[in-house]
């Protein structure tokens, strides 16, 4: 067996540290964007169901302020959303570029995360959560290729495991916003309102909501078009490799931007959407860098 010192280095207690720290930043930000949508859509729905329920009620004056709050709700939150999840991204990057020996981009990235911080939230998610599930975080299976061939397999699986999470959580997405939308336009149609409440109560709530599906859907597509190109990208050279060619040093740190930069960007996933695919993700992942080893072994 060819132990090319990748897992031996992600199994390090420092490198477990940063898997965890950036899994505990990815949560936090989550979270957030939980409240988000609370404010942005799931309130207005309440609101509009209670319009058609008590009708006697006029919700005209709280719907309207709870939009305007929603808009500055949504501003703040989305700034401190972002600032997480490029954070996430660095601690990340930082364990990625230790683990696959590859350069720090300081023109990219800016400055590395601070060890202090990664250890901080580290001790927040070990506290609250089994971290064994960060040891072998890339496969074992590839300490029987040379460590070259094994960073682009290991970057191939982060934009395949990405790829196809968003590829299914879109379908998520879709399918809330249709259901959602549907929910108001029957209870309204069978509540006999005039056309000035069927725009309180269908136009008005239905808008954040479509903006929340559309806005999520774009941001998946464009993420999902970024992962194509970069492995695109890495097939390119994979076929080089299996020939026996050396990959090139500055390649490989040109697809690792490209993946820190869609983890910088891309939206969120829900912690609870991501829980119910990942065992199955997992088992293609293994399944995938298993014949991609074979496909170099095979050539020798």
């Amino acid at each position: 067996m060819m132990n090319n010192k990748i897992i031996e280095r992600e199994n390090e207690s420092a490198s477990i540290e940063k898997l965890t720290a950036q899994r505990e930043i990815y949560s936090i930000a989550k979270f957030l964007f939980i409240l988000q949508t609370l404010f942005s859509v799931v309130i207005l729905v309440l609101l509009s169901f209670s319009q058609l329920l008590f009708q006697c009620i006029d919700f005209t004056l709280i719907i309207a302020t709870i939009s305007l709050l929603a808009v500055i709700i949504d501003y703040g939150l989305e700034i401190k959303i972002n600032r997480l999840k490029e954070l996430a991204a660095k601690v990340q990057e930082h364990f990625d570029t230790y683990v696959l020996q590859l350069n720090w981009n300081s023109i990219l990235c800016l400055d590395k995360p601070e060890y202090d911080l990664i250890h901080n939230y580290y001790q927040q998610h070990k506290e609250k959560n089994d971290i064994s599930q960060f040891v072998n975080w890339y496969e074992p299976e590839i300490q029987k290729v040379e460590e070259n061939v094994a960073r682009l397999i290991c970057q191939k699986t982060n934009c395949n495991y990405d790829k196809s999470i968003r590829k299914r959580y879109n379908t998520v997405v879709m399918w809330t916003g249709i259901i959602t939308i549907s929910l108001i336009i029957l209870f309204t149609i069978f509540s006999g309102l005039t056309l000035a409440k069927i725009l309180l109560t269908i136009i008005f709530p239905s808008i954040p909501i479509l903006q929340w599906t559309l806005r999520n859907i774009h941001s998946n597509n464009q993420s999902i078009l970024t992962l194509e190109q970069l492995n695109s990208l890495i097939n390119s050279n994979w076929e080089q490799a299996k020939n026996g060619l050396n990959i090139d040093n500055s390649t490989l740190r040109q697809i690792q931007d490209g993946i820190f930069l869609n983890r910088k960007s891309s939206p969120l996933i829900p912690d609870y959407v991501y829980n119910k695919m990942r065992s199955k993700l997992e088992k293609q992942t293994r399944y995938t860098v298993k014949q991609l080893v074979n496909e170099i072994l095979s050539k020798k």
